[in-house]
């Protein structure tokens, strides 16, 4: 069964494919191919979207199902443990209660029959092209996968493989995300150096597990960033829910980093971590919800590390069952995971790589697949690049912005003479200016105003004027040609609205451009339906949000964000 169907709605808008020459950037930007898991009548379907709004519904068939398809899940957990001892990895009590003897599946073999899964019955030609798609645009490929099935919430999604091209993808260029769409916003979290890691710790007396290990290589591994002023890294170890609770509110953390035991309660369909309590220190289940409830309450956490097993794993009805899952519904942004038992020196390798990229201002999709290869790259005969998973409800993965530096990244905090004061409004800085159109029915005064504010507090020169022909919700934005990576950035993070199109940068000065092409102008509107007479370089072109975010990456030069927006804006 297969459907094709278009659909132009505001949240799927088509990303740019056009040619143009390389450019060395550090991290490319993503184009996502959305991929829903349902039940359809008695069997299941999936369904896809690309960048491009290319949309088809196929049939899901899984190859196993019921019993066989749980035992052959439990097989492959036992591979994945097999792996992990041949590799050398320190023992942390990670054979399986289930008494098989050993793992017998072939990952690459298991990886091509997911794909074959999730892939056929018509829908491989869709993720080819969309592969070429985001190819063409300079962009990698982003699979983000909803899961609405309580049958498949357990299969390890992450050993994927690509039958033609030989690679598993989420050690490939082409992440796979369990995405969680909320409808609730969600923005990036603007902060000052450094990023704050609250680290728990749990190994309750009647449920030992090898963990100071673990502890003590984590401190190595950040002690450079610690160093810097980039990191810290504070500890909180054998926590009752009550020490939890009062450490959670003595300070502002970004980071939850736990250590220790999880579980999946069946009884309750939840998911729940293990504290400990009592003079003796016994385990003390910490259910998902309340943890989330917990986390919910200090907004400026972003991400949670659940190194425990089966932190990722969901059953029964509730697509929030899981831990990870459950925290993501309580409004985190992003939470990494455990679908299998992990060695200590495989969690201390995973963590220094990407702690590393975060506070250099990586998207956490891309901080998770460098993490992966790392794993891969020193031990290249286990499987444990496979067990994270990251769930995620944020858009494009950028769960932070330092705000001590242009481009996104954490800079060490001073050490030496305290700074000079800067003034409550620095001045301009040479040709940056917003030119801000406002009107009652679209970007309202009230809301350029505040806008105004803060721009000019920042040393941007606001041009405020009102519309006088159009009524239209803004839907455009106009970039000059010479605008430097750091102001784009800015102004482009703060637009109240979604664009939609993008002018040229050529824009006449009568049509609201500007001469120096130092300037951004916002509120416009893209229709241009008063203007009797448009011309070539009047005309917006569409952009997608990924579009977007592909020029507003971290990290870009003066040049490389110059050359983005000639690419975007090429006709």
């Amino acid at each position: 069964m297969v459907r094709l169907t278009a659909d132009r709605s505001e949240d799927h808008r088509p990303g740019p494919v056009r040619d143009a020459a390389p450019t060395q950037v550090r991290s490319r930007g993503y184009q996502n191919l959305d991929v829903r898991l349902r039940t359809d009548g008695d069997g299941y379907a999936a369904d896809f979207r690309t960048a491009g709004d290319a949309m088809i519904t196929t049939e899901l068939s899984p190859p196993f199902e019921g019993s066989e398809l749980e035992l052959r899940l439990r097989r492959f957990e036992q591979t994945v443990m097999d792996s992990l001892h041949e590799g050398g990895a320190p023992d942390r009590g990670v054979r399986l209660a289930s008494g098989l003897a050993r793992g017998d599946i072939d990952p690459r073999e298991f990886g091509e029959e997911l794909f074959r899964c999730l892939f056929g019955n018509g829908a491989e030609p869709l993720y080819r092209q969309a592969r070429v798609d985001a190819a063409n645009a300079r962009m990698d490929l982003r699979v983000r996968l909803s899961e609405e099935i309580p049958a498949l919430r357990s299969v390890p999604w992450e050993f994927i493989r690509d039958p033609e091209e030989g690679q598993f993808l989420t050690k490939s260029d082409t992440p796979l995300v369990r995405f969680i769409r909320l409808g609730r916003p969600l923005e990036t979290l603007r902060i000052d150096p450094p990023l704050r890691i609250l680290g728990v710790t749990s190994n309750p007396s009647d449920a030992r597990l090898d963990i100071d290990h673990e502890i003590e290589g984590l401190e190595r591994i950040t002690a450079e960033l610690q160093a810097s002023g980039v990191l810290t890294l504070d500890w909180l170890h054998q926590p009752s829910f009550s020490d939890l609770q009062t450490r959670l509110a003595e300070g502002e953390w970004h980071v939850f980093h736990f250590i220790g035991h999880g579980h999946f309660d069946a009884d309750v369909n939840q998911g729940l971590l293990y504290l400990v309590e009592g003079a003796k220190q016994e385990s003390a289940p910490m259910m998902a919800e309340a943890l989330g409830d917990l986390l919910s309450d200090h907004p400026t956490f972003r991400l949670c590390v659940l190194n425990s097993c089966s932190g990722a794993r969901g059953e029964g009805d509730d697509a929030f069952s899981s831990t990870a899952a459950t925290l993501i519904q309580r409004g985190l942004p992003a939470v990494i995971a455990m679908q299998f038992k992990v060695g200590n020196n495989a969690a201390i390798r995973f963590a220094e790589r990407f702690y590393a990229d975060l506070v250099r201002g990586i998207p956490i999709d891309r901080g998770v697949l460098n993490a992966r290869k790392a794993l891969f790259g020193t031990d290249p005969r286990s499987l444990e690049w496979g067990t994270p998973v990251l769930h995620m409800r944020s858009p494009d993965g950028l769960l932070f912005r330092f705000q001590s530096s242009g481009d996104g990244q954490a800079r060490p905090s001073a050490s030496k003479a305290p700074s000079p004061p800067r003034p409550s409004t620095p001045p301009a800085p040479r040709g940056r200016t917003v030119m801000m159109y406002w009107h009652d029915q679209g970007l309202t005064r009230d809301a350029a105003t505040q806008l105004q504010t803060e721009f000019e507090h920042s040393g941007i020169h606001v041009v405020f004027e009102q519309h006088k022909l159009w009524a239209d919700a803004p839907d455009a934005v106009y970039v000059g040609e010479l605008v430097d990576a750091e102001f784009g950035r800015f102004v482009l993070s703060r637009l109240p609205y979604e664009p939609r199109f993008l002018f040229p940068t050529n824009l006449p000065l009568a049509k609201g451009g500007n001469r120096e092409g130092r300037a951004i102008g916002i509120g416009y509107v893209g229709s241009f339906r008063e203007l009797s007479h448009p011309t070539p370089d009047s005309v917006p072109i569409p952009i997608s949000a990924e579009g977007l975010e592909w020029l507003c990456e971290p990290l870009l030069s003066d040049l490389e964000f110059q050359q983005r927006l000639r690419v975007l804006t090429e006709r």
